[in-house]
C-alpha cells in the first residue's frame, strides 16, 4: 500500500516519525519503504515529499494506518490540538507507460483547531491533487475547546 504523511510534519506540528513508532512496537522488521521518485504526484507544499511515497506490505495496511489514523497531538501551552485525517486519493503513475495511468494512494492530512489541511482532486491544467487548506471543522473546534480546557472527562461532554 502507497502512502503519504507528509502534511502530518510539514502542518501539524508531528515531531516524531509515527512508522518508528509502529515498527518498534510491533518488531515487523522492513517491511516498510521509502520510494523517492522522479516526479511529483502530489502538491504538499514541500518540493522533496511532492515526490515521495512510502510503502507498506499489505498485510501490515490495516494496523499501521490505524496507528497513523488514532494520533492525537495537544500542545496546551500553543493552544492546539491535531489529529489526522486519511484520504484515499488517484494520482499520476510515473511508472507506468502511458501518461493517463493512475495509482491510489493514501495520504494523511490534519484536521485541527487551527486548519484543516486535505487534498483536492487535481484542477486543470494540473493533473496533481494539492494541498487544500480549509476552515477547521465544527466538531474539531468543540473537541479542543474541552481538551483544552482541562474538563476532568472532555468527552463526557460531547454526547450533551
Amino acid at each position: 500500500m502507497l502512502f503519504n504523511h507528509a502534511p502530518l510534519f510539514l502542518y501539524g506540528g508531528l515531531s516524531f516519525n509515527p512508522i518508528n513508532e509502529w515498527l518498534n512496537h510491533h518488531s515487523h522488521g522492513q517491511v516498510v519503504y521509502v520510494l523517492s521518485l522522479d516526479a511529483d504526484i502530489l502538491l504538499t507544499g514541500n518540493p522533496q515529499t511532492n515526490r515521495t511515497l512510502w510503502a507498506v506490505e499489505k498485510q501490515y495496511w490495516d494496523s499501521l494506518s490505524l496507528h497513523i489514523g488514532g494520533l492525537a497531538l495537544l500542545d496546551r501551552s500553543k493552544g492546539t490540538f491535531m489529529r489526522p485525517v486519511c484520504q484515499q486519493l488517484k494520482v499520476p503513475d510515473v511508472n507506468a507507460k502511458s501518461p493517463f495511468s493512475t495509482a491510489e494512494i493514501f495520504t494523511f492530512g490534519v484536521d485541527s483547531n487551527k486548519v484543516c489541511i486535505v487534498f483536492e482532486p487535481p484542477i486543470p491544467p494540473s493533473l496533481l491533487p494539492r494541498v487544500y487548506r480549509r476552515h477547521p471543522l465544527p466538531e474539531t473546534l468543540k473537541l479542543s475547546t474541552l481538551l483544552l480546557s482541562n474538563h476532568p472527562n472532555p468527552y463526557s461532554q460531547l454526547q450533551e
